[in-house]
This record gives structure tokens, C-alpha cells and sequence, in this order.
């Protein structure tokens, strides 16, 4: 067998679609815990805010999120340190914010 080495984009979609199971597990049908979808997901979560439900389009961003993630340090793979930094920055200020941001419903 040759080397074979999964991109930054294949490894982080295959993490978020587990966090996403794990997630729905979590949930428990709507009955569980929100609070670890809305440190994991945190740019869906933001439009809950606006729209009190989860639709298409929160569903589109729950499975391109974490693949973006994995595209942007495969192309700046140069830059592979600052560039996770600058993911990990953002995606904690935006949890906070999304977390502080919960609506009524979810907690």
C-alpha cells in the first residue's frame, strides 16, 4: 500500500460529522442538553437567534462548517500554525457569543 494522507478537509469533515451524532444524541430529540451544539456549531447556532428553529440553510452551514475549516489550512498549509490559531480564536469568540445568545427555547 502507497502513503496514503488524508487532507485537512477529509479529516475535519469526518470529525464534524461525528460531532454532529454526537450532537443529536445529546440533544435527545429535543429534550437533552444544548449546550454542546452551541459551543461545537457555533454559526448555525447564531441564526437561531434570528429564526427560533433550525432550517435549510442551518443545516447547510452544521455540514460545511467544519470542512471549511479543514480547506483553509489545506491551502495555507504554509501558514498551518497561525492559521489554527485564527480558527480555534474564532470559533471560541463565536461559541461564547453564540452560547450567551441562546434563545429562551433551547435552554
Amino acid at each position: 500500500m502507497g502513503n496514503t494522507k488524508l487532507s485537512w478537509t477529509v479529516k475535519l469533515s469526518i470529525i464534524g460529522l461525528l460531532l454532529l451524532l454526537i450532537n443529536f444524541f445529546v440533544i435527545g430529540g429535543g429534550h437533552g442538553y444544548f449546550e454542546l451544539l452551541f459551543i461545537t456549531f457555533p454559526y448555525p447556532c447564531l441564526l437561531l437567534n434570528i429564526f427560533d428553529e433550525i432550517n435549510l440553510f442551518g443545516i447547510f452551514l452544521f455540514l460545511i462548517q467544519y470542512p471549511i475549516y479543514g480547506y483553509f489550512l489545506d491551502k495555507n498549509c504554509e501558514k498551518i500554525k497561525s492559521v489554527t490559531l485564527s480558527i480555534i480564536i474564532t470559533h471560541l469568540i463565536f461559541s461564547i457569543i453564540a452560547y450567551q445568545n441562546m434563545p429562551i427555547s433551547f435552554k
